[in-house]
């Protein structure tokens, strides 16, 4: 049972996200597809409140400010 969710754990999420990666890249571009990753903090913790029922805490209410606040400096013309 262990090594069904290891390879549960590994196949679907690395395998996929590495062959959606390297897909999308050079459609959207380095820069773009480098924002998803500023991103990803952002909806861990959101996932973690829908999913889990784990409390949003102000430090992370701060962050995720911060993240978009970023986003949309770096996004600026």
């Amino acid at each position: 049972p262990v090594w069904w969710s290891l390879l549960w754990t590994i196949l679907p999420t690395s395998v996929y996200g590495f062959i959606v990666w390297n897909t999308v890249m050079p459609r959207v571009g380095a820069v773009a597809a480098m924002n998803v990753f500023y991103l990803l903090p952002l909806f861990g913790a959101l996932s973690a409140w829908v999913v889990l029922g784990t409390p949003v805490t102000a430090a992370q209410l701060v962050g995720g400010v911060v993240i978009i606040a970023g986003l949309i400096v770096l996004r600026w013309e």
